[in-house]
Formats: structure tokens, sequence, C-alpha cells
């Protein structure tokens, strides 16, 4: 069985940036690409701010993210079951980090 420190060192980081309408989460989330040991990081846009971040972050870190914008277009749910699909097939060994912002538009 592995020790605490095993585990600790090798199980990864799971949060949850909570905050009201216009708090910088997506810029919190974007900030991660500053960081190797984060990056790259898979984007799921369900909110459409993820241009936001061109305006703030510095654009050597724009490769290190690849993002998918997801809205329903025609019919109710469809955005929600391309999303599924693309984390079931995700290469989850090229990704250091996935964002889902936001929660709110994902439902």
């Amino acid at each position: 069985m592995p020790s605490l420190n095993e585990v600790i060192h090798t199980d990864p980081i799971r949060a949850l940036i909570y905050g009201v309408t216009g708090s910088a989460k997506t810029m919190l989330a974007g900030l991660m690409a500053e960081h190797e040991e984060l990056s790259p990081i898979y984007f799921l846009d369900w909110d459409m701010r993820i241009a936001s971040l061109r305006a703030r972050l510095l654009e050597q870190y724009w490769a290190r993210f690849e993002v998918d914008t997801y809205r329903d277009i025609k019919v109710p749910g469809e955005a929600y079951s391309q999303m599924q699909a693309k984390v079931e097939n995700l290469d989850y060994k090229k990704f250091k980090t996935v964002v889902v912002d936001s929660m709110l538009f994902m439902m």
C-alpha cells in the first residue's frame, strides 16, 4: 500500500473556483498556463469568455491551451453531448489541467 506522501505527490489537484460574475475566475484558471507543472490546459469554454485571456495573458502562453467552445445551437442538450463525447476520448496524458468554464452555462 502506498504511503500518504506517495499519494499526495501523485494524486492530481481537484479544485472548484467559485465566485460572482466578473470576479476573474477565468483569469485565475488561465494563469495556470504560466506554470509548467499545470500546463498544457484543455479548456471547455461554456460561457464564451476565453477570449478575455488574450487581453491579460502574455502571448507566449497561448499555445499552452486547447479550447473547445460549447453552446446549444439547434437542439437543447447537444453541446453537453458533444462535451461528454470529447471528455470520454480526451488524451489525459497530454493535458495536466482540465478547466470547465463555467458550470452555470453548462447546465
